[in-house]
């Protein structure tokens, strides 16, 4: 056995090292090129919305946007420490989606315990989106996979082993900050719920978690209308 131990160790890191050279040659050679793509309008019209906010202006009323603020709040965090540059933007966007690859790539280590898979992950998930079109970047649907993949990540926790009512919490905030930026991610979370029930063993600790979760959502919403209220954009919006 012990013997085996430090075979074993090195077969893994072998197998690491194919995906690592091949991450790390897409890194080099593709994110400059990242970085330097043009923004597209729906960037553009957010930064505009960010701007009237910054100066005083109010969401919904100066403005019309259909969708909750939750990409207008990130734009204005953004550009009020990155600066207005396009590379200040992509630079943002290209940290989120490094958020969720990494996520996925926990998600195929808890479920197959393969490491080199995870990496593999990594840089597939990565080739795909730095060789898309501009019009994929920098977009909702691409922010809100951050949190919604880590809240996968901790629910897959929840089904393999107990975890603590706060890591469930935790997940809720998470699946509200998605929610700010897309409604419709409460069905594949609803969706996931529904089907870790099924596998989890121990329902009283599944209702517990459930209802830990859905106390986090409905903070990070409280939260969020509270905002909203205070800066007076909230009747407007209802409008």
């Amino acid at each position: 056995m012990s013997a085996a131990a430090p075979a074993m160790t090195s077969l893994t890191s072998s197998r690491l090292v194919a995906p690592g050279l091949a991450l790390a040659v897409l890194l080099i050679v593709a994110v400059p090129l990242f970085l330097r793509l043009p923004l597209t309008n729906d960037a553009e019209v957010y930064d505009l919305q960010a701007e009237i906010v910054r100066q005083g202006g109010t969401l919904y009323r100066e403005v019309l946007e259909p969708n909750l603020p939750g990409v207008v709040a990130l734009h204005l965090a953004v550009r009020s420490v990155l600066g207005p540059s396009a590379e200040a933007l992509r630079l943002f966007d290209l940290l989120l989606m490094g958020i969720t690859v990494l996520a996925a790539a926990r998600i195929v280590r808890l479920s197959t315990g393969n490491a080199a898979a995870a990496l593999w992950t990594v840089f597939g998930l990565l080739a795909c989106y730095l060789s898309s079109s501009e019009w994929c970047h920098c977009q909702r649907d691409v922010w809100m996979l951050a949190p919604a993949l880590i809240a996968v990540a901790l629910r897959l926790e929840g089904v393999l082993a107990p975890v603590s009512w706060r890591k469930a919490f935790l997940e809720g905030v998470l699946w509200g900050l998605a929610v700010w930026l897309k409604p419709y991610v409460v069905v594949p979370a609803g969706l996931i719920w529904l089907v870790s029930g099924c596998l989890q063993t121990g329902r009283g600790t599944w209702w517990r978690n459930a209802a830990a979760c859905f106390g986090g959502g409905l903070l990070v919403g409280a939260a969020g209308i509270a905002i909203m209220l205070i800066t007076g954009c909230w009747f407007d919006f209802l409008d």
